[in-house]
């Protein structure tokens, strides 16, 4: 059974996520500089618009402006068949390692030319639709904690890849999964700028650690989610070196990141 909590805590949960979103002094680290690496986008471009302006939900990768047929059965020998899973190499990898991603020959193979504007056009619509959306008063937070949809779904044994944004929820729930209002708090919300210091389970000590990896908003962590497989994002989660959540908690944690993208990227 979860642990109880009295009225005030209820109340200081949902209320710690209505910090400002200066959650670091690294001003670096934002969306709006991601864009801004990969350059301008093309004027009057249709299709273009079109993939930027909807979230991305579970459409194909040829649904990207400039990823054709033979790009995309390349990306699908690599396990990439939806748009979603680009965002994890391209918020996981550094910005040449992302376009050496794309126009490598083994894993996409697209034109150089054509390179900035497929990496641009993923950014500008994760930009545009995880845009930070909290509250500002507590009532509010009251209104949309009445809104939260709590579900109780069991972790498969052996999770399959994840092929849908359900598929990547479901690979991080226990069976026993309870929500509290903080978690409500950062599922409910886009991630906007906020810290990682907003995501459920990572304190004080895991938000130094990952500071010292270059990472200080939670939406840098997608990086690894989207990227690495199950495995491999609760070990970065746990590891020491990394992040250095408890073993008990990484799913939790992982869960609430997977929650809120698949929350804010539905088609």
């Amino acid at each position: 059974m979860p642990a109880t909590t009295t009225d005030s805590d209820a109340v200081a949960d949902q209320l710690s996520y209505l910090s400002t979103t200066d959650d670091s002094d690294d001003t670096n680290h934002t969306i709006a500089n991601l864009v801004a690496a990969y350059g301008n986008p093309p004027k009057s471009e249709l299709e273009f618009d079109d993939f930027v302006n909807t979230r991305m939900g579970e459409r194909s990768v040829m649904d990207v402006p400039g990823i054709g047929a033979v790009a995309a059965k390349k990306l699908e020998r690599n396990g990439i068949t939806k748009a979603w899973q680009l965002l994890g190499p391209v918020l996981y990898m550094t910005t040449e390692e992302v376009l050496d991603f794309f126009t490598n020959p083994e894993t996409c193979g697209v034109a150089p030319s054509k390179a900035r504007h497929i990496v641009l056009s993923l950014v500008m619509n994760f930009q545009r639709h995880n845009a930070d959306d909290r509250p500002k008063s507590i009532n509010q937070v009251n209104n949309n904690s009445n809104n939260s949809n709590n579900t109780n779904e069991h972790l498969k044994e052996n999770p399959c890849s994840c092929d849908t944004m359900k598929e990547l929820v479901d690979a991080f729930r226990t069976p026993n999964d309870y929500y509290c209002e903080a978690t409500f708090g950062f599922v409910d919300h886009r991630m906007g700028e906020r810290g990682v210091k907003n995501v459920h389970g990572i304190g004080a000590v895991s938000e130094e650690n990952l500071k010292k990896n270059g990472i200080t908003k939670a939406w840098q962590l997608l990086g690894p989610l989207l990227y690495m497989n199950t495995e491999e994002v609760l070990d970065f989660i746990k590891d020491p070196e990394k992040c250095g959540v408890a073993p008990a908690m990484a799913k939790k944690t992982v869960l609430c990141l997977a929650m809120n993208f698949q929350k804010h990227n539905q088609y």
